[in-house]
């Protein structure tokens, strides 16, 4: 073997060798955690909602939405004082849509193995609260509907926002926010197939226990605006107003459609991220991990009022810039993944498979 064969050999064989050990940190330490083929396992208890409302307000700052009094928001602060439990619900990095909705419908945080996809989609089939429900409608950005792979699923219908609404020097700030929720007033008055639809219960969606009703509503025009105008301007101020006037109709027109019905409605109100000071997120900073959080409605706890004997305490903001209590109505606290059980059990199905909880 002449030398120039033998170094040859010897530079392959090295380039091999290294090929394999970069190989093998993406085999080792980017392999899904996702156990596939995990038995369902029934919650064994009856549901306390017929019909579940799930409203994500994209990149809302919790300080934002709370602050202040909740002036700019008079409906959403009427229910936290008088209907709903409000709170902080706390997420974990990347704060981005994809996976911040995951975690809350799906149960689990981001899997490792989407590096594979750039980040962009997740590496494997996951199970969720979409499609563990009889019925289940989504709306909002093609990113977050179109990540649950929900057209594949049956009974499960997923429809994107037109592109262009996302281009806010062409279109109002509140246009993408008002298409979601058109369509989903479309779905709620349509008496044949529509969210109050009765539709008979298939021996398959009886054999996987499916059950409940699922409205999803991604509104993303707060990323929208905090990106292009920064969460302290007044852009996302006039946001908030339409964002409170968005839910209040969503509310009023459930509550008028739902007269006479043999139906109960769970209402939950949160955001995937929050948001920088400079309109960025995608980092694990306090404003960006934290959102904001209102439930209300059939099987969920009214507010937690505050003892006697604290009342009229000074109250002064802690690191997240919020009072532990508004107006005697006090905070609480959970995981983002923790709402995914939640859900679950409001409806009565059971716990996503890859749920964390």
């Amino acid at each position: 073997m002449t030398g120039a064969l033998q170094k040859t050999l010897e530079f392959l064989a090295a380039v091999c060798l290294y090929v394999f050990l970069f190989y093998s940190i993406f085999a080792v330490y980017y392999t899904s955690p996702l156990v596939r083929g995990t038995p369902l396992v029934p919650l064994n208890v009856s549901h306390l909602a017929t019909h579940l409302i799930f409203m994500v307000t994209d990149g809302m700052r919790a300080d934002k939405l709370f602050g202040s009094q909740l002036k700019y928001t008079p409906f959403i602060r009427n229910i936290l004082l008088n209907k709903g439990a409000w709170g902080l619900s706390h997420t974990r990095v990347p704060t981005e849509s994809r996976p911040g909705h995951i975690a809350m419908l799906g149960g689990f945080y981001e899997d490792v193995a989407s590096i594979t996809k750039g980040w962009q989609a997740n590496a494997v089939e996951f199970d969720s609260i979409l499609n563990r429900s009889q019925r289940a409608w989504a709306w909002g950005t093609h990113e977050v509907v179109q990540a649950f792979g929900l057209n594949t699923v049956n009974l499960v219908m997923a429809k994107s926002s037109p592109s262009e609404l996302s281009d806010l020097v062409k279109h109002s700030i509140s246009d993408i926010d008002r298409w979601t929720v058109d369509q989903f007033l479309a779905e709620l008055h349509n008496k044949e197939t529509g969210f109050f639809a009765t539709l008979p219960i298939s021996t398959d969606q009886s054999s996987t226990l499916r059950k409940g009703h699922v409205a999803f509503l991604h509104l993303d025009a707060a990323d929208l605006v905090g990106h292009a105008f920064k969460p302290d301007s007044n852009q996302y101020v006039e946001l908030l107003g339409h964002l409170d006037r968005s839910v209040e109709q969503v509310v009023r027109e459930v509550e008028n459609a739902s007269k006479g019905l043999n139906v109960t409605v769970a209402f939950i109100l949160t955001a995937d991220h929050g948001m920088t000071d400079w309109g960025s997120h995608g980092a694990g900073s306090i404003h960006e991990t934290v959102t904001p959080l209102l439930v209300w409605g059939e099987g969920l706890s009214g507010p937690k009022l505050l003892p006697d004997t604290e009342i009229g305490q000074p109250v002064s903001t802690d690191k997240y810039g919020l009072p532990p209590h508004i107006e005697g109505r006090v905070r609480r606290d959970i995981q983002q993944a923790d709402l995914c059980p939640l859900m679950a059990s409001l409806i009565g199905v059971p716990i996503p498979v890859n749920s964390v909880v």
